[in-house]
């Protein structure tokens, strides 16, 4: 992947190109899915591509493809030439600031090296599902779910990145039903990490499953009325998601955000910061460095309630 990425760069410059990078992507996904004790679907999926963006002088063009033959990429490396040449300037478009890429990768633990069967998986999603089904009050099962992949990334820029890394991601899932006929609720439970042995077990999912569906029989609302509330993870993740939305580079640019006047301001209580932490072992969305080469780094969005910075890549 390295000498296809180099190759492609060193074709853009030759060809006219002021600078160039490319970025490619193998993946391999496997998925093995349970219902009522019976294997439902079994999935393996393999992927590669390659991402290339020229810039002739202020104007640029990004293509990419999943051919990665030398025919291809020459053909990919004039096409992208050309589209450049044609596209309006812009002032603001280049590769990274220099002063700002990773000098070194740090190593961060984010690849497992053992790769499970489709019956380990099989196994696991087997079990949890037993788990939950065992929980009295339990009626049906929408199937349990154990999800193993790789991805390797390569990136090559004109001015001297040279990035390779690889990950892993694991996964168990369930979900469950509750009663009968007219009187059903449904509910889920999960687990993900980088590696499969730090997954929450089986048993524990299956549970937390079974609970969560439990809890929802024969809701009954509530008066209006002042009260504290406590959010539990899920909603703060949702509540981290719109957050994360509004303060992105791109709503910010366009000004379709309701925040793209905040920064710097009050947007939650004093008790509140929210760190963007690359850099965590394990960390189901560390990276060592982000799509342009650019070293990352721990940084807080929100501190102490007042927010500090936008998410630009």
């Amino acid at each position: 992947m390295s000498a296809v990425a180099e190759k492609a760069v060193a074709s853009a410059i030759k060809a006219g190109a002021t600078a160039a990078d490319v970025l490619m992507v193998t993946s391999r996904d496997l998925t093995a899915s349970i219902r009522n004790g019976a294997p439902e679907s079994i999935e393996q999926a393999e992927a590669s591509g390659i991402g290339l963006r020229v810039f002739v002088g202020h104007q640029v063009a990004t293509l990419s493809s999943s051919d990665m033959s030398d025919a291809a990429v020459a053909k990919m490396v004039e096409t992208a030439i050309a589209i450049a040449k044609a596209a309006p300037a812009d002032p603001h478009v280049a590769l990274a600031d220099a002063a700002l890429l990773a000098k070194s990768l740090p190593e961060l633990d984010l690849a497992d090296d053992k790769e499970p069967t489709m019956a380990e998986l099989q196994t696991l999603a087997r079990e949890c599902e037993a788990a939950g089904q065992s929980v009295k009050g339990i009626t049906n099962s929408e199937g349990s779910d154990a999800s193993w992949g790789t991805h390797q990334i390569t990136l090559v820029t004109s001015h001297g990145v040279k990035a390779q890394y690889r990950s892993t991601y694991s996964g168990l899932s369930l979900s469950l039903i509750a009663g009968t006929g007219e009187d059903m609720q449904r509910d889920y439970a999960y687990s993900s990490r980088r590696f499969m042995h730090d997954l929450s077990t089986p048993e524990a999912i299956g549970r937390d499953a079974a609970e969560r569906t439990l809890r929802r029989m024969k809701p009954r609302k509530i008066d209006t009325a002042h009260m504290p509330i406590v959010f539990e993870p899920r909603v703060g993740k949702q509540i981290l998601s719109a957050l994360s939305g509004a303060i992105s580079g791109a709503a910010i640019a366009r000004g379709t955000s309701f925040l793209k006047d905040a920064m710097g301001k009050q947007i939650f209580s004093e008790g509140i910061t929210i760190t963007d932490d690359s850099l965590m072992k394990r960390g189901i969305s560390s990276r060592p460095c982000d799509a342009e080469g650019v070293a990352v780094k721990r940084m807080d969005m929100v501190s102490k309630g007042m927010l500090s910075s936008w998410f630009l890549d």
